[in-house]
C-alpha cells in the first residue's frame, strides 16, 4: 500500500512558496494512485505544480468523512468525464445529487463495504459537523497492508475503540499506517503553546492504539491537516514535538509506501 499526501493542512495558508514544507493546500490522501479520500480543489494545483499531469485518471473511488470536508466542484470535477464511486454517509451523498457523474455508495458506521481488493470499514470519530445528526467517519482500509485515516476529528467514539481493540487480536488486521488529526479546533490561535496542544490529540490516540495491540510494531503514524494560521515555517517548529512522541510531520507531496 502506498499513499501520497496531495495537501496536508486546513484551509487558508497564508505561504506562498509552494516548494517549501510550510506551504499547505488542504489536506487530502490519494492511496494506491487509486482512492482519493476528502478531495479538494487544490488537488488540481498540486497537479499542476508537481508535473503530474493525468495522475487522477486511474481513481477507482471517493471517500469523503462528512459535510465539513466535502467540496462540491472538486467531486464535480473530477466525475465530469466518468463515473466514480463516492462512499460517504446520506447526509454527504445528499449534497451530491446533481452531480451526475457520482455512483453513490452509502457508507454507515461499522458496516464493513468490499471495493474490488480493498475492505473498507467506518468508524465514527468524535468530531461535530454542523448538521446534528451527522456522524464524521474515519476509514479503516485494508489490502495488502492495514490504514487507518482519522483525519479531521482524530479522536474515535469510544464504540470505535471497542472494535479496533478487536479487529487487533488478529495480527493479519493489526494497523501498519495511521493518519493523525495535527489540528485542536479548541486550541487558541496566537496561544504560546499553540503547537504542542494542536499535536495533543494526535499523540494521544497514538498511545491509545499502542496500548491496546491495535498498532502492528512497525506501524507509522503520520499527522495531517496541520494548522496554518501562521506566516512563518510552524513545520520545522512542530518537528521536534512530533519527533520525540514517535511522529511523522507530513507535508504536501509527502509519500511513503508498507
Amino acid at each position: 500500500m502506498k499513499i501520497r499526501f496531495l495537501g496536508s493542512g486546513t484551509a487558508g495558508c497564508k505561504i506562498k512558496k509552494k516548494n517549501t514544507k510550510e506551504f499547505r493546500r488542504r489536506t487530502t490522501l490519494f492511496v494506491d494512485e487509486k482512492i482519493l479520500i476528502n478531495p479538494t480543489m487544490d488537488i488540481f494545483d498540486f497537479e499542476a505544480t508537481f508535473n503530474l499531469t493525468g495522475m487522477f485518471r486511474r481513481i477507482s473511488a471517493i471517500l469523503v468523512t462528512d459535510t465539513l470536508s466535502l467540496d462540491i466542484e472538486a467531486v464535480r470535477r473530477l466525475t465530469q468525464r466518468t463515473t466514480i464511486p463516492v462512499l460517504a454517509s446520506a447526509f454527504v451523498l445528499n449534497q451530491l445529487s446533481d452531480c451526475e457523474g457520482v455512483r453513490a455508495a452509502y457508507l454507515t458506521p461499522f458496516n464493513l463495504t468490499q471495493l474490488g481488493e480493498y475492505k473498507i470499514l467506518p468508524l465514527p470519530l468524535g468530531r461535530k459537523t454542523e448538521i446534528a445528526r451527522e456522524c464524521p467517519l474515519g476509514f479503516y482500509i485494508s489490502r495488502d497492508k492495514n490504514l487507518f485515516y482519522a483525519t479531521p476529528g482524530g479522536m474515535l467514539r469510544y464504540d470505535a475503540w471497542q472494535l479496533l481493540g478487536k479487529l487487533g487480536a488478529d495480527e493479519s488486521m493489526k494497523l501498519d499506517i495511521v493518519v493523525l488529526d495535527g489540528s485542536r479546533g479548541d486550541a487558541p490561535y496566537g496561544a504560546e503553546d499553540f503547537e504542542a496542544l494542536s499535536l495533543e490529540g494526535a499523540v494521544l490516540t497514538k498511545r491509545t492504539l499502542q496500548s491496546g495491540g491495535v498498532a502492528a510494531e512497525h506501524c507509522r503514524f503520520i499527522v495531517a491537516n496541520l494548522p496554518t494560521d501562521k506566516k512563518k515555517n510552524n513545520h520545522e517548529e512542530w518537528l521536534p514535538y512530533a519527533e520525540e512522541n514517535g511522529l511523522t510531520l507530513c507535508y504536501d507531496g509527502y509519500f511513503t509506501g508498507m
